[in-house]
């Protein structure tokens, strides 16, 4: 049996047509991936740090939130056996300074005027003969990101510095200085005294 020459080379350019066309029909169907952007190593780790800074802030905010809920109830404990210790009030002053902190970007600062405003809850809440809830002892995780603390007698100071006449006398806290501190989702209605 002899094959003709020409007959080989037609079917052969046939399938190879064939082939390119649907090669090309495929390939105009799928889009090709263009990254004409090269992604500089700055750039990634600027991103990076932009999400630890995110996280950090959101811890912090955290801290400052449970804060809130502790001086809320001691609120609520000195409004109900009105022993006036002049804690409440420290608490409160302490926690405006750490809203106002968070809002000038000076996270650390602010947690730390968070940390003794909590601490000075507990002692109002407690100076009332109520129970201090261990939920809202301070955690590992909140020691972690407030990092080496500042001591308490520098929070003092600042506090002084920032706002000089003021008076800590819990029967002066109004409604409106416990709604100042508020920092994200307490419900005002909870500051209420009645």
């Amino acid at each position: 049996m002899k094959f003709n020459g020409n007959l080989l080379k037609n079917t052969f350019f046939v399938i190879a047509l064939m082939a390119f066309f649907i090669n090309g029909s495929a390939q105009h169907r799928v889009k090709p991936v263009r990254n004409n952007k090269a992604v500089h190593p700055k750039k990634t780790k600027v991103v990076a740090k932009h999400h630890v800074k995110n996280a950090y802030h959101t811890k912090a905010i955290n801290v400052l939130k449970r804060t809130n809920h502790v001086i809320v109830y001691a609120r609520r404990s000195v409004v109900k056996n009105k022993v006036y210790s002049g804690d409440l009030s420290k608490a409160i002053y302490h926690q405006k300074l750490a809203k106002k902190l968070m809002n000038l970007k000076k996270t650390n600062k602010a947690m730390q005027h968070s940390r003794i405003a909590r601490e000075y809850a507990f002692k109002s809440i407690r100076a009332n003969k109520e129970r201090v809830d261990g939920t809202y002892n301070f955690t590992e995780e909140e020691y972690e990101v407030m990092g080496k603390n500042i001591s308490n007698e520098e929070l003092e100071r600042e506090l002084k510095e920032s706002n000089p006449s003021v008076i800590f006398k819990d029967e002066k806290i109004s409604d409106e200085d416990m709604t100042d501190l508020e920092v994200l989702s307490t419900d005002p209605s909870e500051y209420k005294s009645e």
